[in-house]
């Protein structure tokens, strides 16, 4: 029997269109793929200039509710103006917010969320991402009957305690404390949702250590397959020598990989493969980068199809040693038909088998003679990314993603009614 269309409102920190980053593709699907069969809204910040992005949402049928916001500050002195924006976050701060979590509140969203439950009920309130919990202290009694779901794909501590993990000096005890700081504050936070939505058993697990009597479903991040798929012309052989990374970077354990690839891995293997070339795809690289990497190493930037120069690669390579959640930019690489290099952390997550579906390294030299290895036996290549390719057409196309998800809302809807 279907069920009865429910009023579903998402409040993100971020527009999820043009699709640059993971949180970005998985947000647009989610809304895309509950939309087919409920009524759904948006409600995030959109940077001004955006604005033309806004179509896209709405072709999917979704009421969309933008607050325009200016691109985010560099740092520098804080002029008057800045201090009074920041006035309503330094008072969160001061009452115990993580400043990762108080430059994310936006007053002028909880303003508009608060006008938006005024005049209209909802089945359910999804909010994306642990930090925009502070959002849920203004609401009150204007949930109403809404059952409250948290987004949880990227647990925002598991990154910070990595860092930690490999800082150095003086920094790693600032880099505990954020750590410290964000983890309680994660905890806090997960117990006031009636449901939280993670992306891997994985992280359902961390969740309930913490918080064991939270009611946690896995949605998996998907791939759209039909847009994914191999080239028509068989990818680069045993004799390819360009490597491709796929990933934004404002992110900065994207950053910290595609710095960590450059020095202490790619060295090894332009040793075996001296013609040996990266490709650096993502948006927002930090000022500088470019003159820190050899000449070797492309930045393109933001892509709007990546397709081209993935196809072309001989090998994807995923070296994150910090971060959380789960790799979207993985999972398109499989279904391109392109072999996977990965460190645990990077494939964490996904039901991958190391040796099987991709290859896992610990080590820089374990990465190096993953990728040469790969470059040089085309047979063990072409295994690893039949391996991939099916994975992936198997557990993580979305359309078959989605009917979970529908599921997983209209249960905890009617647990209720």
């Amino acid at each position: 029997m279907r069920a009865v269309k429910m009023e579903i409102l998402i409040i993100a920190p971020f527009f999820p269109y043009p699709l640059r980053a993971g949180g970005e593709v998985r947000l647009y699907h989610f809304i895309r793929l509950l939309s087919e069969r409920h009524r759904v809204s948006l409600l995030s910040p959109i940077v001004e200039g955006d604005q033309k992005w806004i179509g896209a949402l709405k072709g999917l049928g979704a009421q969309v509710e933008a607050v325009a916001v200016k691109m985010p500050e560099k740092a520098g002195s804080l002029t008057p103006q800045r201090l009074i924006r920041w006035g309503p976050r330094i008072g969160k701060m001061l009452r115990g917010m993580p400043f990762d979590v108080a430059r994310f509140y936006l007053p002028r969203v909880a303003d508009r969320l608060s006008s938006l439950l005024q005049r209209q009920s909802f089945d359910v309130i999804h909010q994306e991402y642990m930090f925009m919990g502070s959002y849920l202290d203004r609401l009150g009694r204007k949930i109403g009957r809404a059952r409250t779901v948290l987004g949880e794909i990227d647990l925002s501590f598991v990154p910070l305690y990595r860092e930690f993990q490999v800082r150095r000096g003086v920094f790693r005890a600032g880099a505990y404390l954020r750590y410290f700081s964000m983890r309680n504050y994660a905890i806090k936070v997960w117990n006031k949702f009636d449901l939280i939505v993670t992306a891997s058993e994985t992280d359902k697990g961390k969740i309930l250590r913490y918080a064991p009597n939270r009611k946690v479903a896995v949605i998996p991040n998907g791939v759209d397959i039909d847009y994914f798929r191999p080239a028509e012309e068989a990818p680069a052989g045993p004799s390819g020598n360009e490597l491709v990374f796929v990933g934004s970077l404002r992110y900065s354990p994207n950053v910290d990989a595609v710095r960590y690839f450059c020095r202490e891995i790619l060295p090894y293997v332009r040793m075996r493969r001296p013609e040996a070339t990266l490709t650096v795809i993502g948006a927002d690289a930090p000022e500088g980068l470019a003159q820190e990497l050899p000449g070797f190493v492309r930045l393109t930037g933001y892509l709007e199809d990546i397709r081209p120069c993935v196809t072309q690669s001989a090998v994807f390579v995923v070296p994150l040693r910090v971060g959380g959640g789960t790799r979207l930019k993985i999972l398109e690489a499989m279904a391109m038909g392109i072999p996977v290099v990965s460190t645990p952390v990077g494939y964490e997550g996904i039901d991958a088998i190391p040796g099987k579906d991709l290859v896992a390294a610990r080590n820089p030299q374990e990465f190096a003679e993953g990728v040469v290895g790969l470059m040089e036996q085309g047979e063990r290549r072409r295994e690893i990314a039949r391996n991939g390719l099916a994975l992936v057409r198997k557990n993580y196309s979305w359309e078959a993603i989605g009917k979970k998800l529908n599921r997983v809302y209209e249960e905890e809807v009617a647990a209720v009614s």
